[in-house]
């Protein structure tokens, strides 16, 4: 099984925040069946990320909340964004790997985005991000999530790697860079 997926690839992306990157790319999951529909009939009224922003976030509200818009993939989005605040996924090296364990994924995936602008993404090292690889993973894939993980951030340790996976032209330069294009 393939994690990378042409559809998954999105090359030259312009996008204004964090948060809307988030947005755009769990939508892609759920469009391309990575994830099911929330596996909850009724999203529970807890939200970390909204209790710890001290804010409604509009994702979730209590369910006697007015217009709410409970979209189906709106569990996988809040564990992506929780994940995100307790440590930036921003791994340095203008490269940044968002990721969730989460009981709406299938099956082990990434999304891939090349950014057209840099992204402010909280990184470790503190510089903007243009490569941004979000991963969905089941609850139970601990071992292959590891390696798959590990094989993505080698690849990408190189500066002669990050610069060839920038200059890819379209999806298929991006899964030939991951399969066999890497120093």
């Amino acid at each position: 099984m393939s994690i990378f997926d042409k559809n998954l690839i999105k090359i030259n992306v312009l996008v204004s925040d964090k948060e809307a990157l988030f947005e755009m790319m769990v939508e892609d999951f759920y469009q391309y069946g990575v994830i099911i529909e929330n596996p909850t009939p009724f999203l529970q009224s807890y939200n970390p990320y909204r209790d710890i922003q001290g804010k409604t976030d509009n994702l979730h509200t209590s369910c006697g909340g007015q217009n709410e818009k409970i979209r189906p993939y709106d569990d996988f989005l809040t564990a992506i964004k929780t994940r995100e605040m307790e440590l930036s996924t921003g791994i340095g090296n203008g490269v940044a790997i968002p990721h969730a364990r989460h009981k709406s994924v299938k099956e082990l995936k990434t999304n891939i985005y090349i950014l057209s602008e840099e992204l402010d993404f909280d990184a470790l090292d503190g510089f903007p991000v243009k490569i941004v690889i979000m991963m969905a993973i089941p609850t139970e894939a601990n071992k292959e999530y590891m390696s798959k993980l590990g094989f993505i951030t080698k690849a990408l340790y190189k500066e002669t790697n990050r610069n060839k996976l920038l200059a890819s032209q379209s999806q298929d330069d991006v899964i030939k860079f991951f399969i066999n294009g890497q120093e």
